[in-house]
């Protein structure tokens, strides 16, 4: 088996073969903006590293930015209420759900970071 057949994942990262292989999780790492739907403001979540369960990111919505801890589940990243999915790694949806309302844009694929080889 070839090495380069299991993906790479960014440098700084720890994500299993496994969830690499049927989620491909390094799809979720990036930089990734947009704007809402409905009122057009601009929105970022800056996935920095996955390790395990957990997710370091940065979350910018209102001119106002929030870094913190979120929940890695397959193919998405929540972070309290706003949850970032990709099946393709070449758009995402993130989701803001408060109180029963729901915004979702979509975003093109962010630019790759730095990556490196899984063992």
């Amino acid at each position: 088996m070839a090495i380069s057949s299991l993906g790479t994942i960014p440098a700084g990262s720890q994500i299993s073969p496994v969830n690499e292989r049927i989620y491909n999780q390094s799809n979720l790492i990036g930089d990734w903006k947009g704007n809402w739907t409905k009122n057009k403001q601009a929105v970022e979540l800056d996935v920095i590293n996955i390790k395990g369960g957990t997710a370091q990111v940065q979350y910018t919505h209102n001119g106002y930015t929030e870094k913190g801890t979120a929940t890695v589940d397959g193919d998405t990243i929540t972070y309290g209420n706003v949850t970032l999915g990709t099946r393709d790694g070449k758009q995402a949806a993130l989701e803001f759900a408060y109180g029963g309302a729901h915004s979702p844009p979509f975003w093109p694929r962010p630019q790759r970071p730095q990556t490196r080889t899984i063992w």
